[in-house]
């Protein structure tokens, strides 16, 4: 009764959280899924340096341009992710350390995620799963099991792939490695039928090693929730030096610490998603030492925590819903996408000089160059990449330009100066609405 009672507050204030908060899905996960729906194939007929798995699984939810799927789904991540924590919990801790994983997940995972869809929610929720199995499963298949969802992981965010390694040191089975090898063999070899082989390496391998050496932004900065987060991951050290569960609580550890390469080049809090989970795992077992003093300390300093994180959660529906617009519901889009829609010609072929890709899906026109869009430091990496874009904007005839005036004062686009001014000397400016510019081939032939 204790479980079930726990288990059903935590869903309920959970998916209050997650309702009372506007969801913000960045443009890769809607956009690349519905090109992917359209029936274009990732690396080979659009750039993109994420892993392509997740885009299959996202294109059905993009038939809907209101986003409601989107966020039926989301609520079906959380809640799902939420539940294998629980379950975890029940297997590995005690009561207390139950009703501690549980209510700190909540309200952690909420302050970090902050109702942000990214590839992280996925792989965590495939990372819970696999250590689910490897903490419950007795099954022959276990280990095959655990290398396919690995794997699986490493399709939607490459650098999950590292987790491999300190699992096959942990439980010595070789079918962790060829499970995982033959899951990713088989993938190189329909990348190789399918002639995206050689750009899936120069797009994930190859700009994301040199994001990793070029591209550092940091974009979380809470010192308090960091410094707390710290002290307790300390208490936790101390306590798996101590613990005689070492498998579970070694398990824990690798999860925790291999977490930390999945932040790739950026220390975002949507990156601490993977991390601050299994931390909470790991925190809800050590409060089982035996050792009085010890769990004294560790209780007050987890009492603070979860002051600091009520704290914030309480805080953060009511500034993200007056501070936030999320990428796929922003309005400023709807008047330029009535006016290209109002432009009387049989053919329009429309470029966005924008990473609002939404105005593609309004519009139901694919993009017209193999980079819809764009990525921090892309013309760095590509140092033919202006003279790319512009020649498939002339390849396919492209005839309406639209440009968003806010990007053009960004230092990113500030470097895409090519691209302007071959619209501004090819096009000509044929309305301003706010924050866009529409550009037009020939003035003559259109009519607003």
């Amino acid at each position: 009764m204790f479980y079930f009672l726990i288990a059903g507050i935590s869903l309920f204030v959970n998916s209050l959280l997650i309702l009372s908060t506007n969801l913000n899905i960045y443009p890769e996960l809607y956009f690349f899924p519905w090109l992917v729906l359209k029936g274009l194939v990732p690396y080979k007929d659009f750039f993109d340096h994420h892993g392509f798995l997740l885009y299959y699984i996202l294109a059905p939810l993009t038939t809907d341009s209101s986003f409601y799927k989107f966020q039926l789904f989301n609520i079906f991540v959380e809640s799902f992710k939420l539940i294998i924590i629980l379950l975890i919990l029940k297997r590995t801790t005690s009561k207390v350390g139950y009703g501690i994983g549980a209510f700190l997940s909540v309200l952690v995972g909420f302050f970090i995620v902050e109702n942000n869809f990214w590839y992280d929610e996925l792989i965590t929720v495939v990372l819970l799963f696999t250590y689910f199995l490897l903490t419950t499963s007795k099954s022959k298949f276990l280990y095959l099991s655990v290398g396919i969802l690995i794997a699986i992981a490493s399709m939607i965010k490459p650098n999950t792939a590292i987790l491999i390694l300190p699992i096959y040191f942990l439980y010595k089975d070789y079918y962790l490695i060829y499970s995982f090898m033959l899951s990713w063999i088989i993938v190189l070899i329909l990348f190789l039928i399918n002639d995206m082989f050689m750009q899936f390496f120069y797009s994930v391998i190859g700009f994301n090693s040199y994001l990793f050496k070029s591209y550092h932004p940091i974009g979380f900065s809470e010192p308090i929730f960091i410094a707390f987060s710290f002290i307790l991951f300390m208490f936790t050290l101390f306590y798996i030096i101590k613990s005689k569960q070492r498998e579970i609580t070694y398990l824990s550890f690798i999860f925790v610490i291999s977490s930390i390469f999945f932040f790739g080049t950026a220390i975002v809090r949507e990156h601490y998603v993977p991390l601050m989970t299994f931390l909470l795992i790991l925190i809800s077992q050590a409060i089982n030492t035996k050792l009085v003093f010890f769990r004294t300390l560790f209780i007050i300093f987890i009492i603070l925590f979860g002051i600091d994180a009520s704290y914030e959660v309480i805080k953060h529906p009511t500034y993200l819903n007056n501070n936030r617009i999320p990428w796929q519901s922003d309005s400023r889009i709807i008047p330029i996408t009535k006016a290209i829609n109002k432009l009387k010609l049989e053919n329009k072929i429309i470029y966005a000089f924008t990473n609002y890709s939404q105005i593609y899906m309004l519009i139901n026109q694919l993009p017209p160059t193999y980079f819809p869009y764009k990525f921090p430091l892309i013309e760095n990496y590509i140092p033919m990449y202006e003279n790319q874009v512009i020649k498939d904007l002339k390849e396919s005839n492209v005839n309406i330009a639209v440009v968003y005036k806010p990007d053009m004062e960004k230092m990113e686009y500030n470097n895409l100066k090519q691209i302007y001014n071959y619209i501004k000397k090819n096009f000509i400016k044929f309305g301003d609405f706010n924050d866009y510019e529409l550009y037009v081939k020939q003035k003559n032939n259109y009519f607003l």
